[in-house]
């Protein structure tokens, strides 16, 4: 071997180990990140509150009780009719509800008082005699109820009674049934009872008092987060109910108030309530949807928290490890509208027995997008930005050609079912520690399930709004 051949082989052995040895710079310039809250204002969404208003009748009992004078009926001439009689009440009224009506049972005690004369003859005196006597029996009575539009509560009550043993009375000689001669009385007062229990009721159950209340009550925003000044605003559009039910010994209807729902931050927002109900509209089947708008935020720090965790470690080949590239760092932020990643990577290319090495920082950008069956925030229309790209093509192409850009669409997801459930907890939350509106009115709910309908971007964040189902009552405490 010649001395010239060797210096030959030595050259070619240095320029090959340098060319090895070489790193190429990639680093591409960052694109303006410049970017404006998009997100638009949440939809107001048409919900239905339910107000389930169950009177359980033991209340119209005690105050019947109460209230009803115990002396019905009373008529002590003697000159009228030769009778008196007197009706009052002999104990408990008991009422009850079931087959979608009421019933009474209204115990009374009758006296009756009669005088009996005769005169033998023309010349003879006239010989007198009173004599009286006492009963009970039960009247019952049967009401059916129902609603006017303008919230005035009909009811129509009929009474009857049935005879056991109908009473005499004994003048002498002679016995005479008194039965036809209280009967006329007793049915005069069936129809006085009827009209007293009737407007008992009425003024008992006054609907349109208390959802009136309810009605002005849930318009006053109500705090979901105080942490972020968080409100729910209920701004109600109108109202249903279901006929008037009756059973398990209470009057039941189910209210529905038709109502936008919508969330707020910030200071408590103006309010200035409907304050007069509307009116009625009955309908037998009022139904129970509830929808709300909310967000749930995931920060772009979050976000790059995320995708290093994801990408540590991760080393991509291709082409049977003739190129390779790693994943140093990963940052998030938006630009342009679109969700921005720059990544710290370094890699590899093998040619022949030269390897050519790289080195820098490139940025890829795309569209965020909700996947239903994973949960997780993806990225669509995924791509080198051009300023990357430009640079990638001048010193590393095949960067952009080997499935790299594949490889981290695939990785660059954000799980996004746990920010959901947060936003969902931190709703019901609210609701359940702050539906006490007062003394009287209760707002009860269950929020069963949020769906993304959208992702945008502000400077700081990804904003997902979503649409928040399930069910919401309003529980009057006191009626």
């Amino acid at each position: 071997m010649t001395k010239s051949f060797l210096q030959l082989i030595s050259i070619v052995s240095i320029t090959s180990f340098l060319v090895s040895c070489g790193t190429t710079k990639i680093n591409s310039e960052k694109p303006q990140s410049q970017i404006k809250d998009n997100t638009p204002p949440f939809e107001r969404k048409v919900s239905i509150i339910n107000l389930p208003v169950n009177i359980p009748v033991k209340k119209l009992e005690d105050k019947l009780n109460t209230e009803l004078e115990n002396e019905l009926y009373s008529n002590d001439n003697l000159k009228d009719g030769m009778i008196a009689v007197k009706v009052t009440r002999a104990g408990k009224i008991v009422v009850e509800a079931e087959n979608d009506k009421i019933y009474f049972t209204v115990p009374v005690h009758i006296f009756v008082k009669g005088t009996w004369e005769w005169k033998p003859c023309s010349v003879c005196p006239t010989l007198s005699k009173s004599e009286s006597t006492e009963f009970e029996l039960k009247v019952k009575g049967t009401t059916e109820l129902d609603l006017a539009k303008d919230w005035k509560l009909n009811s129509k009550t009929t009474l009857d009674y049935v005879w056991g043993k109908k009473p005499n009375i004994e003048f002498g000689p002679v016995k005479i049934s008194i039965a036809g001669l209280v009967e006329p009385v007793l049915n005069s007062q069936m129809k006085d009872l009827g009209d007293i229990l009737d407007g008992e009721m009425q003024k008992k159950i006054n609907l349109k008092e208390m959802v009136s209340k309810a009605w002005v009550t849930i318009q006053q925003p109500m705090i979901i987060d105080p942490d972020y000044n968080t409100f729910l605003i209920l701004s109600p559009q109108e109202i249903k109910s279901t006929p008037i039910t009756c059973k398990g010994n209470s009057i039941c209807m189910k209210v529905g108030i038709k109502t936008f729902v919508e969330t707020m931050s910030g200071d408590m927002p103006p309010r200035v309530p409907q304050k007069d109900l509307p009116n009625l509209i009955i309908d037998k089947n009022v139904k129970d949807n509830f929808n709300i708008s909310l967000a749930a935020e995931v920060t772009y720090v979050q976000a790059g928290k995320i995708l290093n965790k994801q990408f540590q470690g991760q080393e991509f080949v291709f082409n049977n490890e003739k190129y390779k590239i790693k994943v140093d760092t990963v940052e998030v932020f938006g630009s342009e509208n679109k969700m921005t990643l720059k990544m710290g990577v370094n890699g590899s290319a093998k040619q022949w027995i030269f390897k050519k090495k790289i080195k820098g920082t490139i940025f890829l950008q795309g569209t965020p997008y909700y996947d239903a069956a994973s949960g997780n925030v993806k990225i669509k229309d995924f791509d080198f930005n051009v300023k990357s790209k430009d640079v990638l093509l001048k010193s590393a192409a095949w960067v952009t050609k080997v499935g790299f850009k594949e490889k981290i669409k695939d990785l660059a997801q954000i799980p996004l079912k746990s920010k959901l459930e947060e936003a969902r907890k931190n709703l019901q939350d609210g609701i359940d520690k702050n539906g006490q509106i007062n003394d009287m009115i209760l707002l009860k709910g269950n929020i069963t399930n949020l769906q993304p309908v959208g992702i945008y971007l502000s400077p700081s964040s990804m904003k997902i709004v979503v649409s928040g189902e399930g069910g919401v009552t309003v529980e009057l405490n006191k009626l």
